[in-house]
């Protein structure tokens, strides 16, 4: 879906790639500030693609200092004591 008030937006982005600050940006193609930040939210501008699909994973969460995890008992009640 093309949006007829932003025509500009691709070429916007191009510059916004190429590390032109936003107030630059508005400047050149005369609109606001909040516009090219508006743009970038909307259209989802990043400036270098994502590289492959791995992620940096979290350490499991270790339980805190000084409590230990409650074991379930499935002996008698002596036993698990």
């Amino acid at each position: 879906m093309s949006d007829a008030r932003a025509p500009n937006y691709e070429l916007a982005y191009d510059d916004y790639r190429k590390g032109m600050k936003y107030k630059e940006i508005a400047e050149k193609y005369g609109v606001t500030l909040n516009t090219v930040k508006s743009w970038k939210t909307r259209y989802r501008w990043l400036k270098e693609p994502k590289k492959g699909v791995h992620t940096k994973r979290r350490p499991a969460r270790q339980p805190e200092r000084g409590r230990k995890p409650r074991r379930r008992c499935t002996g008698t009640e002596q036993e698990c004591n």
